[in-house]
């Protein structure tokens, strides 16, 4: 819900044509991404659509990401 409501005031954006959203939970230096979706539209006058919704259970250890 809080995804849509977030797209949806960012339709309002001039230029703005591709929105990506993701969800990761990290526990010291193990990261896990819980979520990921794409939303993409080719015109600023365009709802924006989205082009994939993913959950994951992707773990990446220490470093940065």
């Amino acid at each position: 819900e809080n995804v849509a409501a977030f797209v949806k005031e960012a339709s309002d954006v001039p230029g703005l044509s591709q929105i990506h959203v993701q969800l990761t939970t990290a526990v010291g230096k193990t990261k896990k991404v819980v979520y990921k979706a794409d939303y993409s539209r080719e015109k600023d006058t365009n709802d924006f659509k989205k082009i994939n919704d993913r959950e994951q259970d992707v773990e990446k250890k220490g470093g940065k990401g």
